[in-house]
This record gives C-alpha cells, sequence and structure tokens, in this order.
C-alpha cells in the first residue's frame, strides 16, 4: 500500500514539472518573439576606425556592412575612414571607436603597457617596403645613408624601422621625413624613398612609367603580421559577445571579399566614393591575395609563435624590455567551455518530455531542413574538396604517429601514386630513409611545441633537382588535443633562381658603381699631377741645355727628367683607367704581344717561379689598345707572382677562342651589354695559395688586398 501511494505521489509530481516545463517553453518562446521584433529595431552601435581612406585594403569590413553580417550579430556598425592625423590606436584608447585596424605597431605598444587585444589578423605577410626610383642606384637599406627617407610618425612603421637596425642603418644615419602620403613627392624628387605598401603605390609608378626599385623588410628577415583587428581589454571583459559577433561578422565579410572581389570593387566605387580607379582596385585585391594566402589559411588566424617572433625582433633592436609578455594579447575565440549548461540542459529536457507531443507535427518540417542543412554540408564539403584538389600546392594530413591519413593530387602526382593509397603509408614508405628520419623529428617537434614551422630544403621534382618550401602546422581536434600534422610545400626554384640573378645583378651595379668612383678619383688627381709633371719636366729640359756636358749637376737632373717621364707614363694609365685617356685601337695578335713581354714578364715575377706558355694555334686577331693589354698581362702577372708567395711554383700562360652565350656574358661582371659570340680570352693560372669565396667576391674591388702592404689596384684596373 505504502508503495502504491509513493507511484501515485512520483506520478502526480512528475504531471505538475511536465506542466511546469510546457508553460517554461511556451513562455520562452513568446519571450524569444518578442526579443526578435525588439532585435530589428535595436541594434548595437559600435564604431570601427581604419588607418587609412576607403580602399580595397578594408574591402572586409564593408563587406560585412553591405551583405548584412553586422546587422544578423545584433550591431549597427559605424566605419571611420583614417588618415595622417588619425591614429587607430589612439582613437580605441579614447574610446572614440571600439574596435580598429592597425599593423605591428599594435604589439609594440602592447609590450609597452597599452590595453590592446589583438582579435584577428588580415595579413598574414606584411605589405610594408621602402619604394625608390631605380635610377637613384638605391637599392639596399645601406643605401639609403644620408639619404631622404619618408617614414610615418610615432611606430606606425615598425617593421620598416626594424629592418634598417637590423642592416646596421640607425635613424639617426638618415635623413628622415614625415610620410606625406603622396607618391608624387617620389616621382618629382622631393625625397629619395618612401614608406609604402605593395598593393598600392607600385601602381601608381607603373602608370607614371617610373622603374621602381623596392627595398622589402621581408628579404631581411623582418616579416610582420599587417592589419590587425584589435580592440581593448575592457571592451573583452565587458562585452565579450559583442566581441565575438563583431569579429565573427568581420571575418564573414572578408571571406566574401576575397571570394567576391569585383563585386565589392563595384560597391566601393558606386556607394563609398573610392577614390582609386577600377584598375587599381583590382590591383590591390590581387596584390592582397598573395598577403592574405585565403585559400591556403583561414582568414584572421593567429599563431602565438609568430607573435612571439616579433616581439623578440623588437627586444633584438631595444626597442622593448626583454622581460616582456604577450598573455592576454592574443584573443581566444574559442575559451574554454562553461559546463554549468549541463546542470540547465537536464532542467530543460524534463521540461520537454511534456511538449512532445506538442512538437510531434513540427518533425515533418524539421527533418525537411535538417535534409537541406546535410545537402548543404555536402555541397560545402565537395568545393572545399575541388578546392584543395586545384591547388597549384602539395598538401597532405598525417596523424599523431606520421602515418598519412589524405593528401590532394597534386601531392600524390610527385610521389607517383594513387591519392587513395597514401592512407596507411608513412614517410619511409614513400621516401629515402634519412629523409623519413628527419620528417619524423620535424612533426614530433611540431605536435610537441603546437607552432607552426616554415623552411626551405632540396627536393626531387619530376626528376629534377629543386628547392621546395613547406609549412607544417600542428592539427587540433575540438577537445584541444594535437590530432597530427598539416603540411603544404610548394616548387620555389624559379623563384629562388630569380633572387639570385637579382643579387648578382646588385652586386655588377655595386662593382661598377665602385669602378666609376674611383675612375673620377683617379682621372682628377691625374688630371692635376700632369700639369705639375710638364712644368717638372719642361724646366729640367731647360736646365739640360744649360748645363756643361761635364758638369757635376746634370746627372741629376738628368734622373729628375727621367723619373718624371715614368711619373707621367702614370699619369696616362690612371687617365686611361678613368676613361680620360687616349686609346690607339688597332688590330693585333695576341700571342706575339705576349711573346714580345717574356722578357720584361720574367723579371718582373719571383725567381721561384717559373713562366709556361700554351698557345692556340691560328688565333684571330683581336681589336685594342696594346699598351692596355700589356698593363692588364703585366698586372695579372704580377698578381699570380705575389699568391706563390716564397714558394716554388709556376705560373702559366694560355690562350685561346671560346663561343659566347648570353648567360656567361651576364655572369662576367662586364659594364657593357655584349653581343653573344665568339671572342678570344687569355687565360693565367698559378699553382700558389688560391682564394676562398669571400676573397673571391671582392677581388676586383678597388684598394682591396690580402698582402700586408699594396695598393690593391691591379686587379682592379684588370
Amino acid at each position: 500500500m505504502r508503495r502504491g501511494l509513493c507511484v501515485r505521489a512520483g506520478r502526480t509530481a512528475a504531471v505538475w514539472l511536465i506542466l511546469a516545463g510546457a508553460m517554461g517553453v511556451a513562455w520562452a518562446a513568446a519571450r524569444r518573439g518578442r526579443d526578435s521584433d525588439d532585435a530589428a529595431n535595436a541594434l548595437t552601435p559600435v564604431t570601427l576606425q581604419l588607418r587609412w581612406l576607403c580602399q580595397f585594403q578594408f574591402a572586409g569590413y564593408y563587406a560585412a556592412l553591405e551583405k548584412g553580417y553586422y546587422r544578423d550579430a545584433g550591431l549597427d556598425v559605424t566605419i571611420h575612414e583614417g588618415g595622417p592625423e588619425r591614429s587607430p590606436i589612439d582613437e580605441v584608447l579614447a574610446g572614440r571607436a571600439q574596435y580598429a585596424e592597425g599593423n605591428s605597431e599594435v604589439l609594440y605598444e602592447r609590450l609597452h603597457g597599452a590595453p590592446l587585444v589583438a582579435l584577428a589578423v588580415v595579413f598574414q605577410h606584411s605589405p610594408s617596403i621602402l619604394l625608390a626610383r631605380k635610377d637613384s642606384g638605391i637599392n639596399t637599406p645601406q643605401d639609403l645613408v644620408g639619404r631622404r627617407v619618408m617614414l610615418m610618425r610615432g611606430t606606425a612603421d615598425a617593421d620598416l624601422r626594424a629592418m634598417l637596425l637590423n642592416e646596421g642603418v640607425p635613424l639617426d644615419r638618415i635623413h628622415r621625413l614625415d610620410s606625406s602620403f603622396d607618391i608624387r613627392d617620389l616621382v618629382e624628387g622631393r625625397t629619395d624613398a618612401f614608406n609604402a605598401y605593395t598593393t598600392n603605390e607600385p601602381f601608381f609608378l607603373k602608370q607614371q612609367s617610373v622603374e621602381p626599385s623596392i627595398i622589402s623588410p621581408i628579404t631581411y628577415g623582418v616579416d610582420f603580421y599587417s592589419d590587425i583587428l584589435f580592440t581593448t581589454e575592457a571592451e573583452v571583459e565587458e562585452h565579450p559577445e559583442r566581441v565575438r559577433a563583431f569579429r565573427e561578422a568581420s571575418l564573414r565579410g572578408w571571406q566574401y571579399a576575397m571570394d567576391h572581389p569585383d563585386e565589392v570593387i563595384d560597391m566601393l566605387l558606386a556607394k563609398y566614393g573610392a577614390q582609386k580607379s577600377r584598375e587599381h582596385l583590382q590591383f590591390e585585391a590581387e596584390a592582397m591575395r598573395h598577403l592574405i594566402l585565403p585559400d591556403l589559411i583561414e582568414i584572421g588566424h593567429m599563431n602565438p609563435g609568430r607573435w612571439r617572433h616579433m616581439a623578440n625582433v623588437f627586444v633584438q633592436l631595444g626597442m622593448v624590455d626583454p622581460e616582456y609578455s604577450i598573455e592576454g594579447f592574443l584573443y581566444d575565440p574559442n575559451p574554454a567551455p562553461d559546463y554549468r549548461w549541463l546542470q540547465y540542459t537536464a532542467w530543460a529536457m524534463l521540461a520537454l518530455l511534456g511538449v512532445v507531443a506538442a512538437v510531434a507535427a513540427w518533425n515533418l518540417q524539421l527533418r525537411h531542413r535538417v535534409n537541406e542543412r546535410t545537402a548543404a554540408l555536402r555541397e560545402s564539403e565537395e568545393k572545399q574538396r575541388t578546392l584543395l584538389e586545384n591547388l597549384p600546392q602539395c598538401i597532405f594530413f598525417k596523424d599523431t604517429n606520421s602515418v598519412y591519413v589524405s593528401c590532394n593530387e597534386n601531392f600524390a602526382r610527385v610521389l607517383g601514386i594513387a591519392p587513395d593509397e597514401i592512407a596507411g603509408k608513412t614517410d619511409f614508405d614513400v621516401h629515402p630513409k634519412e629523409l623519413s628520419e628527419q620528417y619524423r623529428r620535424d612533426d614530433r617537434r611540431i605536435m610537441e611545441t603546437r607552432q607552426t614551422e616554415e623552411y626551405e630544403e632540396p627536393y626531387v621534382f619530376a626528376g629534377r633537382p629543386a628547392t621546395i618550401r613547406i609549412v607544417k602546422t600542428p592539427v587540433l581536434d575540438e577537445s584541444g588535443a594535437v590530432a597530427g600534422v598539416l603540411g603544404i610545400f610548394w616548387d620555389v626554384t624559379d623563384q629562388k633562381r630569380a633572387e639570385e640573378d637579382r643579387r648578382v645583378l646588385q652586386r655588377q651595379m655595386q662593382h661598377a658603381q665602385k669602378l666609376e668612383s674611383l675612375g673620377v678619383l683617379a682621372g682628377g688627381i691625374a688630371h692635376d699631377f700632369n700639369n705639375l709633371l710638364t712644368s717638372i719636366l719642361g724646366n729640367a729640359e731647360l736646365a739640360l741645355r744649360t748645363l756643361a756636358p761635364d758638369a757635376h749637376a746634370r746627372q741629376n737632373v738628368q734622373a729628375i727628367e727621367k723619373a718624371s717621364r715614368r711619373a707621367a707614363d702614370l699619369c696616362n694609365q690612371m687617365l686611361a683607367y678613368s676613361g680620360r685617356g687616349r686609346f690607339m685601337i688597332e688590330q693585333i695578335d695576341l700571342r706575339t704581344l705576349v711573346e714580345e713581354m717574356a722578357h720584361m714578364l720574367e723579371v718582373s715575377i719571383s725567381k721561384r717561379a717559373a713562366l709556361r706558355y700554351d698557345f692556340a694555334a691560328d688565333l684571330p686577331p683581336i681589336e685594342g689598345d696594346s699598351t692596355q693589354i700589356r698593363q692588364v698581362v703585366m698586372n695579372l702577372i704580377t698578381n699570380a707572382s705575389e699568391a706563390l708567395g716564397d714558394k716554388d711554383g709556376t705560373i702559366s700562360i694560355a690562350t685561346g677562342a671560346m663561343d659566347c652565350d648570353r648567360a656567361f656574358l651576364n655572369d662576367a661582371y662586364l659594364q657593357e651589354e655584349l653581343p653573344e659570340g665568339r671572342y678570344v680570352f687569355l687565360e693565367v693560372t698559378d699553382s700558389g695559395c688560391g682564394m676562398n669565396a669571400e676573397t673571391v667576391a671582392k677581388v676586383f674591388d678597388p684598394f682591396f688586398t690580402t698582402k700586408f702592404t699594396g695598393r690593391g689596384l691591379g686587379l682592379a684596373a684588370v
């Protein structure tokens, strides 16, 4: 009997609970309906401060506004354009804007105490560069010493300042000007270098037919994040839902802008009065794609290791205290979950039992929605798969044991297998043992440190040696645990070759400039000295005419005359070296010329050196100045003799003819463009000490010598 009472009492309680739950659900539904109506008329106003005027650089924010992403997030967003007199950081700290976009100065100010929080990164690579005119001779940071350089005020160009300091060019060694933000100052010569963006100013120079010289911090190891969306600690603490909603809506806008650039460009021109032409905005959008990498990296992605690298660069340059901390600087869009919802869910489930009958009628409609959602997810997955398959990069995914799980077509093609055959294989199945061991160590390190790594290494593509750039990043599951490693690599051989060609050309230009400078110096000195020698020779000749044949002073005057004539010959050589001399161009038999010099050569070298000759038969004649060619041969032989030192050795002189192609002529450090064809050569070889790579790089520099004493002009003259 007591048990029956207990059962009845329990059922009664359940009925009351079900009724209460049903009433609660009905009340909540009614409340949601009212809230929805109110939300349409009560959006939360916030302000976003940009760095500059309306352009594609900020397209994502305008797209989020126009496509209704901010409105869907419950936000009424006002976008303020920027300018030289409006700092995004100042606007946010002063409370005039809740959100803003900045560059590396956001991190710099945070490390100096400003309560700033980075919400997302738009540009994975910095677009900041220094632009100069190609005809200015400015090609490296060192070329900026003593030149006029435009930079933004404060710390806005932190990466450019870091590059200069890193390359030994502190700001007190340049003539710093506040940026005018007008590229015409560079075109018209009011500055020698201009702070610029790769996405913007190069387009202006192209329109003006001005060839640019670009000095990029990335080239000198300074690659900062750029276009950083940020807010304040107070905003994050007091309005966490608003911060989350604003960030998500902004990133949706950026994804839309990168997927539909032409549509967004139309909107910027028609509605927001962008001051750039359509062609300029298209140039900007395409340049930004290489900085944002939307096809490879999720827009907004931030790597803590990259931020620490940026901070360490500041430390190395003395701009930040070594005891810095970035804790709290990086916004976490997925904070640790709050499990209190489980308790509420349990009560809600009990309440839902009371309305099972009421929602039965909704099942059919709900099932239809689920089917639509499932189909949309399948379509999305298919699009992502198609994107991965069409990317030119090689992409793969490994689990925590470095076992391949999947890859795209390009990766499988490189390995020579089908994509569905990669699952279950390890690097030892597809790569040499030594390389596989290295890859396994790399994977383990990346999973342990949870940091992305990027590096270059040699590889073999389609049977040919190549250089690849690899990016590996840890993959986390929903619980935050490491699930494996995602890798991307691509062939950068042509890029590396182009960089090397650029460095070779730069060395050639620097060498030519050094020779030109020395030539001007030598010519000026020789010209003035030649005037003095003319007076000395003239007076010596007059003195000889007046002296008796047996006069004691006659021998002294003759010695003066002889020394003066030798000095005059030296002046003529210096004038020729500077390009001011007189040349007697004639046809010359190179073999005969060297044979005539044999005696003079033998007395000019060490007694422990032996000369060897290897002349080619039927050598065609050359055109040149015989005096100059003799000087070239003499300097080469003298240099070879000095390389032998006090040891026995041989010096060989060989002649011949060879066909020279464009690549050979470009590598020959020539100051003028010569046609391809057949050329005569003279080669001097010695068995001396040789030269290391550092000496080879400087061997033709004026005044460079490895001897304790010496002028260092012999090979420069050659």
